[in-house]
């Protein structure tokens, strides 16, 4: 390919990719904190990257607002980018545009990756561009990307990591090699599911290897041992997790398995429906599942046509989708961000349908109006996903005024949750100063009554305590012994609720008002 031609499609790629993020609205949400969807998870990111701050923790020691038994000390996945930001915010100060900047550039350096990836695959500059960007057009990818939690770095992580392999393998370079490994390892310790593309790589290398047909160093001992050093990495990380967990806080976080079945028929369905109905389409815009569809079906009519590399790799990830699917079945209720990682299969896909394409069709990829409709689908679907993502930060954002994707039903539920948002939370994001001014320290436990997420209002308030999330199995008095137990000193609580009659006899004197929250001394 013309160098010049090379590089101007890289330039067109990057162009492009920061059209489509200033159309998801990007610039203006990069330096928001934890909000809407999901904005429990988020907390629990950001509580812990708050804690190694704040307090200067060692690496192997994290711990959340929510304290527990034990301080609140407990881990998720491998605190790899939260240990980062925190030491970033000590050097720089606090900025949350930081954080997800970082995630940003993690997917932005996978997608990059799998552009460049199809320009080699495919030697077309169009195909190459239009890839990635199909990808993105996904709304969980659009909308992760640009956040706290852990799942869209961990994939642009496996989409580089793959590229890096391609590199060590059909180019022979040692280098890209052994760096894919490091980077798969580190997609692996910061989410587990991004290791599919991993584990499918590895069990196509082990089929060629038995059967002679890979060059001499792949079959070596020491192309061997990388996959042995990303394994033991593995288990004795989530090994400590557990022993950290089992020794702390060992309910907060998931560091096992949810698998379908521990359930029964009932809950089976009513999960069914929730993945099929909620998750699915935030996973990808169904007219776009409906079209990797088809290609599927077209890849699977036509196997012998294709290499049979990319046919298998496609059929191993599948199968990888349906275990991991089944494996953590029961986390598929509201949980979409679990969905991220198993995008690998569209990519995979799509370059097994373009590597046929080549070498058959190679026309038909050429052909102005197949083209022209991949433009018109990869626009309407960046279109749908931008308006969707808008809608998630601000109902009456300009973009929805006069669209034609998005129903008003849709707009009005967004709508109704900002508004239920800035009533009851928003006071928690500026409440701080406050509560200091009363002298309640950050150390000093206090129960945000009002809040039944883990983390949201003790982290916005960067506070140590509870809220009225767990224990329970326990009556409200036994509760209130709990807290009691483990040093409650205050309660906050939303003045415009019902709350503050349900636990009147818990309220002692009254010594703040800030806006609907009301601030007492615990009585018990």
């Amino acid at each position: 390919m013309n160098e010049f031609f090379k590089y101007r499609s890289h330039f067109i790629f990057w162009m492009l990719l920061f059209a489509v993020a200033w159309s998801y609205n990007y610039p203006e949400i990069l330096s928001k904190g934890p909000y809407s969807i999901h904005q429990w998870r988020q907390a629990d990111c950001l509580s812990i990257t708050q804690n190694f701050y704040v307090e200067d923790r060692p690496f192997l020691e994290p711990a959340i607002h929510w304290v527990g038994e034990a301080d609140g000390r407990t881990v998720s996945e491998c605190p790899i980018i939260y240990y980062s930001v925190a030491k970033l915010w000590r050097w720089f100060g606090k900025e949350y545009w930081m954080f997800r900047l970082i995630n940003i550039l993690l997917v932005f350096l996978g997608l990059w990756s799998l552009f460049r990836l199809t320009l080699r695959v495919t030697l077309s500059p169009f195909w190459s561009v239009a890839l990635p960007l199909f990808l993105f057009s996904s709304p969980i990818l659009a909308y992760y990307t640009n956040n706290f939690m852990a799942d869209a770095p961990a994939f642009g992580l496996a989409l580089t990591a793959g590229y890096l392999a391609y590199l060590g393998v059909v180019d022979r370079k040692r280098w890209a090699y052994y760096l894919a490994f490091l980077v798969f390892l580190a997609a692996g310790l910061i989410k587990v599911s991004a290791l599919i593309l991993f584990i499918a790589l590895g069990m196509l290398h082990g089929k060629y290897a038995v059967r002679g047909r890979l060059h001499r160093e792949l079959t070596r001992w020491s192309a061997w041992w990388p996959y042995v050093v990303v394994g033991c990495g593995l288990i004795m990380w989530y090994g400590y997790a557990n022993r950290y967990n089992e020794a702390n806080v060992s309910w907060i976080f998931l560091t096992g398995l949810f698998p379908i079945w521990d359930l029964d028929g009932e809950a089976i369905r009513s999960i069914w429906w929730d993945l099929t109905h909620t998750l699915l389409p935030a996973y990808f815009i169904r007219q776009g599942l409906w079209l990797c569809g088809i290609l599927f079906g077209i890849l699977l009519w036509n196997y012998k046509k294709g290499q049979r590399f990319w046919l298998q790799l496609t059929l191993l990830i599948s199968a990888g989708l349906v275990g991991f699917v089944l494996l953590f079945y029961q986390a598929f209720t509201v949980h979409d961000y679990y969905l991220t990682n198993l995008l690998i299969i569209i990519p995979v896909l799509l370059l097994a349908v373009l590597d046929m394409g080549k070498a058959h069709f190679r026309l038909l990829l050429k052909n102005k109006w197949v083209r022209g409709f991949a433009v018109l689908v990869v626009t309407l679907l960046i279109y749908k996903t931008a308006l969707t993502n808008r809608m998630k930060y601000d109902a009456e954002d300009p973009w929805l005024q006069y669209n034609f994707v998005i129903a008003d039903s849709r707009i009005q539920h967004w709508r109704w949750f900002h508004y239920d948002y800035q009533q009851h939370e928003k006071a928690y994001e500026t409440i701080k100063p406050y509560l200091r001014s009363l002298g309640i320290n950050r150390e000093d436990r206090v129960l945000s009554y009002s809040d039944l997420s883990i983390n949201i209002s003790l982290y916005l308030m960067d506070q140590k305590g509870f809220s009225s999330f767990g224990f329970g199995a326990f009556s409200l008095d036994e509760k209130m012994a709990k807290y009691k137990q483990y040093g409650v000193q205050y309660v906050i609580v939303d003045e415009a609720s019902d709350d503050p009659e349900t636990i009147a006899p818990y309220l002692g004197e009254k010594i703040g008002d800030y806006q609907n929250l009301g601030i007492y001394e615990f009585r018990l």
